[in-house]
């Protein structure tokens, strides 16, 4: 058997976790991603509303998973 395969039935689900080269670099690449994006989303709202082109009020909302 090569290394890296499932070796039962059970390891099929999670085996490429474990395995799978650059998993790790992947998850930290898609986390940073998604927070930059939030950030950034949100600096584009402060400035929106900083050029009276939003209303006050939208300082107040909440981002759900938007990026």
């Amino acid at each position: 058997m090569r290394p890296g395969l499932p070796s039962s039935p059970v390891d099929r689900g999670t085996a490429w976790v474990r395995s799978a080269p650059g998993t790790h670099t992947w998850l930290l690449t898609v986390g940073a991603a998604h927070i930059t994006a939030t950030l950034a989303g949100q600096e584009l709202v402060l400035l929106a509303i900083e050029g009276h082109r939003l209303p006050r009020s939208m300082s107040h909302v909440v981002d759900i998973c938007v990026s």
